[in-house]
């Protein structure tokens, strides 16, 4: 048993703090480690669980999409003040604010620093996305992103990503130079005991889990169900989500309302547990355009869910291509609707790849052993 550490770990919402990184944050804990949490300001249950698990939440305000010089340089004073006070010996940041300004202060600071690429976020995924608004941002932004993220990874410690395409991307564009320090993870893991194999409904359906945004390929899912619907009326196109406003490809109210009210998809709201959702679903379907590894899908696998996903970054990750699910092009809805008619037309590959899943899911995604290697690499236990 290592002598306790104090460990800072920043991320960009609460939210993600939680549902991503709940179980590192209990593993840490666990290890006999003093923990604390920065992020923006938590709801009251959010800070009672973070409190009931033993992390010390340190709320910080900051826009995560905004671009202010005068309020992230007092971001950055109010981290610095912070994580001084604390004097861990070691920062994990994850998202593109978080990393550049955790790297900032642990160099000052002489503090051991381990960024997380948990995906591209859309500003460095922009070429991905059918906004002109977010593209044109992009195009703009991506100078000064990049010096960010190589100042920042260049001088870590070591460096956890998500996918081999990131790491890919990364060291094409020079953004990594130092591949030595890199640590591939499978993604945030999922918790193969509470996502249990469950069992398989009656009746065909589909569900996305999102936040609602059109890169998460909500427009080609619709645009999917509304042609299978005119073949196959009772066949559920279930979605689950809530709309992030201060993200940029995000959805209008308009819009889903248009959805909900022709029916296109029954809109089951935004759910604090997702496992009813799953377990009443035949087929898991996430069309995004990019990803780390997406933990929905890793749920639903662990759930013994067959997947339908884009052949992209991280989402093609989790599926081996007619095994435990189809791979289909970004942002072909006639593909997308082409797969999962495989599935009305031939069900019995629904528990059949639903079981791959779950193997997949166990082999290669518990998330205890994703956490222990990341606790190891860092020398927590």
């Amino acid at each position: 048993m290592n002598e306790i550490k104090k460990v800072v770990l920043f991320g960009n919402t609460p939210e993600s703090l939680i549902n991503f990184r709940g179980p590192l944050l209990k593993s840490m804990i666990e290890a006999g480690n003093d923990v604390y949490a920065i992020s923006p300001p938590c709801t009251n249950p959010q800070s009672e669980f973070l409190g009931n698990i033993g992390v010390t939440h340190i709320p910080i305000a900051f826009n995560r999409t905004g671009i202010n010089p005068l309020s992230d340089i007092s971001t950055i004073f109010s981290i610095y003040k912070s994580i001084k006070e604390i004097n861990p010996e070691a920062i994990i940041t994850y998202a593109l604010k978080p990393i550049f300004y955790g790297s900032l202060v642990a160099k000052f600071l002489a503090i051991k620093h381990y960024p997380m690429l948990v995906g591209l976020g859309y500003t460095a995924g922009y070429k991905f996305s059918r906004s002109f608004k977010v593209l044109l941002k992009g195009k703009l932004l991506w100078p000064i992103i990049s010096f960010f993220y190589k100042f920042s990874l260049n001088f870590s410690e070591n460096v956890f990503v998500y996918n081999k395409d990131i790491l890919n991307l990364f060291t094409e564009k020079r953004l990594l130079n130092n591949k030595r320090k890199v640590i591939e993870v499978n993604g945030s893991g999922v918790d193969i005991d509470y996502f249990k194999l469950a069992e398989y409904p009656e009746d065909i359906s589909f569900l996305l889990i999102a936040r609602l945004l059109a890169d998460k390929g909500l427009n080609e899912y619709v645009n999917a169900a509304r042609s299978l619907k005119v073949k196959y009326p009772a066949i559920k196109f279930k979605l689950v989500g809530f709309i992030d406003k201060q993200n940029p490809t995000a959805i209008s109210e308009e819009t889903l309302n248009q959805w909900i009210d022709e029916g296109a998809v029954d809109y089951l709201g935004k759910l604090d547990d997702v496992r009813p959702a799953i377990a009443d679903a035949s087929v898991y379907t996430l069309p995004s355009y990019h990803e780390g590894i997406p933990r929905s899908v890793l749920e639903a696998m662990s759930m013994g869910r067959a997947v339908i996903t884009t052949d992209t970054f991280g989402c093609r990750e989790t599926v081996n291509d007619g095994v435990n699910g189809f791979l289909v092009p970004i942002k072909d809805s006639n593909s997308l609707a082409h797969a999962m008619e495989r599935f009305i037309l031939n069900p019995s590959l629904i528990p059949s790849m639903g079981i791959k899943s779950r193997e997949l899911a166990v082999s290669k995604f518990n998330v205890k052993d994703i956490n222990n290697l990341i606790l190891k690499t860092m020398d927590l236990i």
